[in-house]
Formats: C-alpha cells, sequence, structure tokens
C-alpha cells in the first residue's frame, strides 16, 4: 500500500539514503525499498557489510521460491544476531507492505548506526542517549552552546541544530554567523551541503519536507543525526590532542610567565652587561625590555616578577708584602724568576765598585779623621 503522509515521505527518504550509503561500498544501490529488496539479493548484501560476514544466498534468483529462499536467509541471519523482529517474514518483504519494511530498515539502523556509534545496548535509551550526545557537542563550542534541543523533531525545525551540528564535526564546514533563525530552508540547505560536502554525510533529508510546519519525522531525524556521531568524535579526540600537545611543549610556569605581554614590549630588548673583576665569574647579560616608560599592567593581569639583579663578586684585598731588608733579601735560585709581588735582587756589584769601597771615605760629623797608611817607600825603609 502505497502511502502519501508526508512523515513517511521523509522517513522513507532518509531510510532508502542510509541503506545506499552501506551497499556503496559493494556497487548496489536501491531506488524504492518497497520493491528493491524482494529478490532479497540486497538484503544479503546489506547485512554482509554490516556485519562483516559472509551469508550463502543466491545471487542470481530467477523464480519466486529462489527470491523467498534468500530473503528467509537474510531475516534469519538477523534473527540470529539477537535483534527482535515482530511480525515479518519474507512473504511481507516480497509483496513489498511498506510498515514491516519500514520497521525492518529501522531496526537495523537502530542497531548498527545509532548503538553502535554511542556503545549502547538498551534500546529504550537509545533516543535519550543520542540526544544528550547532542547537547553536549553543541555546549562545548562557543560559537553553537545558544542552539538548544530538547527532542528530534520540532528542535530541529528551523535548521539552526543541523548547521551547529556540522560545525561541531567540523568547525571548518560552516560559518555559524550566515546562521538566520527565520530562514528554515536555507539554514538546511546550507547544512545538507557542507555536510555532504566536507563530512561525506549525504542530505538524507528534504528540507522543504522537514520545514513545511508539521512535525518532522523523530526516526528519520534520528537517522541523519546519528551519521555525525562518529566525526564529531574524532574531532575531539583530534583537539583533545592538540591541547595536551600545547600542554606539554609550553608548562604552566611558562605560560603563566608569558600570559602579560602588551604589544608595546614587542620591541628588540636591550642587554646590560656587567664587566666582570679580574680573576671574577663572568656575569650573564641582564635583558632591560621595555623597562623605560612602561605603562603599568592592568589590576587584574599581574606581570611576571624579574629575578633580583645578581650580586657581582667583590675582589678580597691584597695582603702587603713584608718589608725587605738586607738580612732578608735573598738571590732567587738560578732559573727561577722571581714571585709577583716582590722586590728584584739587585746585581753582585763590579769589581771596581769593591775597590773604591776600600777607598775611605770622608769622616762622619764629630768624628776624629783617620790617619792616611803609610808609604810604601816608608814600609821599605
Amino acid at each position: 500500500m502505497e502511502q502519501t503522509e508526508d512523515w513517511f515521505v521523509a522517513q522513507q527518504k532518509a531510510f532508502t539514503s542510509w541503506v545506499n550509503l552501506h551497499l556503496a561500498k559493494r556497487g548496489m544501490a536501491v531506488t524504492d525499498l518497497l520493491t528493491d529488496l524482494a529478490d532479497g539479493i540486497r538484503l544479503c548484501a546489506l547485512m554482509e557489510v554490516l556485519t562483516g560476514k559472509t551469508l550463502v544466498y543466491s545471487r542470481q534468483p530467477r523464480v519466486k521460491f529462489q527470491k523467498i529462499d534468500n530473503l528467509n536467509t537474510a531475516i534469519g541471519f538477523i534473527r540470529n544476531e539477537g535483534l527482535r523482529l515482530v511480525s515479518i517474514g519474507a512473504d511481507d518483504v516480497f509483496t513489498g507492505k511498506s510498515k514491516l519494511i519500514m520497521g525492518l530498515i529501522w531496526t537495523l539502523i537502530l542497531r548498527y548506526q545509532i548503538q553502535a556509534s554511542l556503545a549502547s545496548q538498551d534500546g529504550a535509551s537509545t533516543t535519550t542517549s543520542l540526544l544528550e550526545f547532542v547537547e553536549q557537542s553543541l555546549a562545548s563550542f562557543p560559537e553553537t552552546a545558544h542552539v538548544r534541543v530538547s527532542n528530534f523533531h520540532t528542535s530541529w525545525a528551523d535548521g539552526q541544530a543541523f548547521c551547529a551540528l556540522v560545525y561541531c564535526a567540523r568547525p571548518s564546514a560552516i560559518d555559524m554567523r550566515l546562521v538566520k533563525p527565520g530562514d528554515a530552508v536555507r539554514n538546511m540547505a546550507l547544512a545538507f551541503a557542507a555536510a555532504e560536502r566536507e563530512l561525506g554525510i549525504p542530505a538524507l533529508l528534504d528540507p522543504a519536507v522537514i520545514s513545511n510546519g508539521t512535525k518532522p519525522d523523530e526516526k528519520a531525524v534520528m537517522t541523519y543525526v546519528a551519521l555525525f556521531v562518529e566525526p564529531i568524535k574524532q574531532t575531539r579526540k583530534e583537539l583533545s590532542v592538540r591541547v595536551a600537545t600545547v600542554s606539554r611543549r609550553e608548562p604552566p610556569s611558562v605560560a603563566a610567565s608569558s600570559a602579560f605581554q602588551p604589544p608595546h614590549l614587542a620591541s628588540t630588548p636591550r642587554t646590560f652587561s656587567a664587566p666582570a673583576l679580574h680573576g671574577g665569574p663572568k656575569v650573564p647579560p641582564l635583558s632591560l625590555v621595555g623597562v623605560a616608560n612602561r605603562p603599568g599592567p592592568p589590576a587584574s593581569v599581574q606581570p611576571p616578577i624579574a629575578s633580583p639583579r645578581p650580586t657581582l663578586p667583590q675582589a678580597s684585598p691584597r695582603p702587603a708584602p713584608p718589608p725587605v731588608t738586607s738580612s732578608t733579601r735573598a738571590s732567587p735560585a738560578p732559573g727561577i724568576p722571581p714571585t709577583f709581588g716582590s722586590l728584584p735582587t739587585p746585581p753582585p756589584p763590579a769589581a771596581s765598585a769593591l775597590r773604591s769601597s776600600a777607598t775611605p771615605t770622608s769622616p762622619a760629623a764629630g768624628s776624629l779623621p783617620t790617619p792616611p797608611p803609610p808609604a810604601v817607600s816608608a814600609l821599605r825603609s
């Protein structure tokens, strides 16, 4: 039976696009879920893609019983996977019963798309878990924190939530300043185009159907939203790694000291080098960046405290050398130069000086003159 309700049109489009997203890995596609699954080939192929397992079925069924056999194989495999199928059999799929086929595809979406991405096994809480994930994702960015989502129907009717979801998955994919609250069709077109271009997520929804004033189909919206879970998780991981890398490169002390850096301090630093005393250690140059005419920092921001100026070592006073007398003066040993600070030893007197020392000197004041020695002739006589 053909359905004409808006909810069914939106749901059928979303489910068909989701099936084609996975069948594309096998080079297959469907245009109408109510007729293209009748031979069982695409349903078996879909289960192989979703589970990674191999099914045995007829690849080229020609008669009805071969097609029914393929459908029984697929439905039996689904039940063996632990999924609950109510009131659906191979004949229902073969004859194209719309509600049963839509229920079958929704069961697959719920297990292999939503619960798998959220690591959830409780079908009753799937809607709540997905909604909480969306709320946390939107709150993690200042550009999307103003968007409020409380359900999967009316909260998405104006298109803002779709744009915010794309931004959370890829911030560079969409400019949130272009999102207008009163233009639902334009917002959805912007979001769907950015998601397909940047993330490879096909447009499962029709903007005209979602924004026509009626309540959007909840299952169709959840199917589309669930495709953003993995990209958003990947973006969160990349941002966490980036923040951790920056934290390792800049310790907290370095980051705190470099937090206050006014623009006027970006000039070339001037340095001051203290001269090293003779024999003392070398003092490293001190950086004097913007010391003159520096305006005070804001009261709420404290600049880094400069290290105190290093104290230069004082040279110890050199002791005075002892007085040098004739008794203490000694000639250095041959080959040994005089030590630093000692008086040089005078050279030995010449022979002429020794001969002249024998000549009598003038008598001192108040003393008797010494008589000259007798002549040599007088001694001979």
